[in-house]
């Protein structure tokens, strides 16, 4: 779930703002997941903003939400977000 999680904020990040149903098919997982992978993320911090075509993303300038997380935690979880995807 982890994983799917920081593909999902990864993939939120990105330009242009995301369906349902294409992040369901980026997780490989049902739209109910997605829906509840985003009341998590907002659970923890993160601002999800959604657009007139019910399009998702996250706009700002977080890599993690701030809360509940100490510099060493943000650290982990920004290398690893930023090397998702890459071949090493």
């Amino acid at each position: 779930m982890l994983y799917r999680l920081l593909k999902l904020i990864a993939l939120l990040k990105q330009e242009p703002p995301k369906s349902i149903n294409y992040m369901a098919n980026f997780l490989e997982s049902s739209s109910r997941t997605v829906y509840r992978y985003l009341e998590l993320l907002e659970s923890v911090g993160f601002n999800i903003e959604v657009d007139k075509f019910k399009k998702y993303c996250i706009q700002d300038n977080q890599l993690i939400a701030p809360s509940n997380f100490n510099t060493e935690e943000l650290s982990f979880l920004k290398e690893l977000l930023l090397s998702t995807g890459k071949e090493k």
